[in-house]
């Protein structure tokens, strides 16, 4: 009888198909997919970036043409809305901008690391501008982000972090793809 039972079992579990169980609902704006896809891009285009970083007022500007886009963008990937968990912890807004819509999807737990995600669209439903605020509240430190993208255009990352005993710590990175 228990044979009968294992046997059953190990064919449930063969059965199971993990693509379908890995299929995720997208309730809100496919954050990860939409960088996932601008990595691809811009790796395959070479794009020239000005690249200025800061630390505590203290900058530096490079003229970039290789960049490991992945991990360039993955601060935007990290910020996805889109986890199975969170399918009601955001209200979503629509604004009109003369011929631009704007998508905004504003947290209803003050616990959420991303606060805010806004979308702007063109009228041909192409991205123009992604906007991201991030915050983070425990008893060690007090983290705050703003992330704006721009496609073609910019990126700019701003880190303000308050660690519990330390002085507080201002970090940016600012992108300016040259023109082709």
């Amino acid at each position: 009888m228990n044979y009968k039972l294992l046997t059953a079992f190990v064919f449930l579990l063969v059965g199971c198909n993990p693509s379908e169980s890995k299929k995720q609902i997208r309730v809100y704006f496919d954050l990860k997919g939409y960088f996932e896809s601008e990595v691809n891009r811009l790796t395959k285009s070479a794009v020239m970036v000005d690249k200025t970083t800061a630390k505590d007022g203290v900058s530096e500007t490079k003229k970039l043409n290789s960049i490991d886009w992945k991990n360039e963008l993955s601060v935007f990937m990290a910020s996805d809305i889109n986890k199975p968990a969170w399918i009601k912890s955001y209200k979503t807004e629509r604004k009109l901008e003369g011929s631009d819509s704007t998508e905004v999807y504003t947290a209803l737990d003050s616990a959420l690391h991303t606060r805010s995600l806004s979308i702007t669209w063109n009228k041909n439903h192409e991205v123009r501008k992604v906007l991201i605020v991030n915050s983070t509240r425990n008893g060690l430190y007090d983290l705050d982000e703003t992330l704006q993208y721009i496609p073609d255009e910019m990126y700019q990352i701003n880190r303000i972090q308050k660690a519990k005993m330390l002085k507080e710590n201002k970090f940016s990175v600012k992108g300016l793809f040259e023109k082709r």
